[in-house]
C-alpha cells in the first residue's frame, strides 16, 4: 500500500469518520475497507513538497477489528485503576497482536500539545509509507478520542 489520497480512494476504501475544520486545513479520517482500516491526519505543507496536493499525509494501517481492541484496551487498560483490571501503576504501554501484527499503545504526554496527555499507536508490522522506518505511529489526544468522537468511531468500526 502507498500513501492514500483521502480525496481520490480506490474504489473499495471510503472514509468512515472524519473530523476537522475547513479553517486550519487540518483533518483527521479513519478509511475502512474490507481488510484494512487507516488512520490519517491531514496538515497543510509548512514546507517543502507536500505529500498530496496541499497536504502533508500521516498514515497508520491496521487489520480490522483492531481499531476495537484498540479503544476496548485504552478504556481497560489505561482508564482503569489496576484494581479495576487496568495496567500497573507506573506502566504506559502494552501490547495487542490481531491478524499476526503487532500494535503496541503508549500513554504519553505532551501529545499535540505541551502537558495535553493522550496515546501513540504504532504498527510494528507494517513499514512506514513515508519514512524509512520499519514501523506506522500515530497520536491521539485523550480530548479527541473523548470529546471528538473518535473513540466511539474506533468501536464503530468492527
Amino acid at each position: 500500500m502507498k500513501l492514500l489520497n483521502p480525496f481520490d480512494l480506490p474504489s473499495d476504501m471510503c472514509v468512515v469518520f472524519k473530523k476537522g475544520s475547513p479553517d486550519s486545513k487540518k483533518h483527521f479520517l479513519i478509511i475502512s475497507s474490507e481488510s484494512i482500516d487507516v488512520l490519517i491526519n491531514l496538515s497543510p505543507p509548512k514546507y517543502g513538497k507536500p505529500d498530496i496536493p496541499d497536504f502533508y499525509v500521516n498514515q497508520v494501517e491496521f487489520p480490522k477489528l483492531t481499531l476495537p481492541l484498540i479503544a476496548k484496551t485504552i478504556e481497560e487498560k489505561f482508564w482503569s485503576s489496576s484494581s479495576e483490571g487496568g495496567l500497573p501503576s507506573g506502566v504506559n504501554r502494552t501490547d495487542i497482536f490481531v491478524n499476526g501484527e503487532k500494535v503496541t499503545i503508549y500513554r504519553e504526554m505532551n501529545v499535540g500539545a505541551p502537558l495535553r496527555k493522550g496515546f501513540r499507536i504504532t504498527n510494528f508490522s507494517r513499514p512506514s509509507r513515508k519514512f524509512k522506518e520499519n514501523f506506522q505511529d500515530f497520536w491521539l489526544t485523550d480530548d479527541e478520542l473523548l470529546n471528538e468522537g473518535v473513540l466511539r468511531a474506533f468501536k464503530e468500526c468492527a
